[in-house]
């Protein structure tokens, strides 16, 4: 995965992101704020073990939680750009426990279901894939929202799933002062416990 960000974005996926501007301009927004109350649950459940998973209590103060945010920036940054062997800091039995606790709405509508192969024959398994057109990534897209947003948002719908380029954009473009805002955080959590499970989900097909 470190390789893969390096790598230039090949022509197509340039144009095919370029098809899709039009198309998430002129889509309306299926959750326009939060007034639903099971995306809204589903939505505190994310974060909530997302910035448990960063350290992040409940008891804490925006200040600290901010630090947090920044430091597990930092720390994703410096992973993807190969300068430290750290790791996701997320217990995947834990991730899939969370899993359980979610509206089964809310995931079938995130999350798709794929394949991808490993090993030597190779072995097909069940991949994890994040979805464009959801009630959550169209919450997030929704409004006047950020530049780091709209491109990554573009990019996962020209792709049909976190591509490279998007695993770069959030590695190596977040900047600290886009961190105040509530949906670039719920933005990454979907991001970077997607990869997670797509690293550590070995679930033959």
């Amino acid at each position: 995965m470190k390789s893969a960000i390096t790598h230039l974005l090949l022509l197509p996926l340039l144009l095919s992101i370029l098809n899709s501007c039009n198309n998430l301009e002129s889509k309306s927004s299926t959750v326009q704020d939060l007034n639903d109350s099971r995306l809204s649950e589903s939505i505190s459940q994310t974060m909530l073990f997302f910035e448990k998973s960063i350290g992040i209590s409940s008891t804490m103060s925006e200040p600290d939680k901010f630090k947090h945010y920044d430091e597990f920036r930092l720390e994703m940054r410096a992973y993807f750009e190969g300068q430290e062997a750290t790791s996701f800091p997320f217990d995947f039995n834990e991730q899939r426990t969370f899993y359980q606790t979610l509206d089964s709405y809310f995931f079938s509508n995130t999350w798709s279901l794929g394949t991808v192969q490993f090993g030597p024959e190779p072995t097909k398994y069940i991949s994890i894939n994040l979805k464009a057109e959801s009630d959550v990534m169209s919450y997030i897209a929704y409004g006047e929202v950020s530049d780091f947003i709209q491109y990554y948002v573009k990019t996962l719908m020209a792709a049909g799933d976190i591509s490279p380029t998007n695993v770069g954009h959030i590695a190596l473009t977040l900047k600290k002062s886009d961190l105040v805002n509530p949906k670039v955080r719920l933005l990454m959590a979907l991001h970077f416990l997607t990869i997670n499970d797509q690293i550590n989900r070995r679930q033959p097909l």
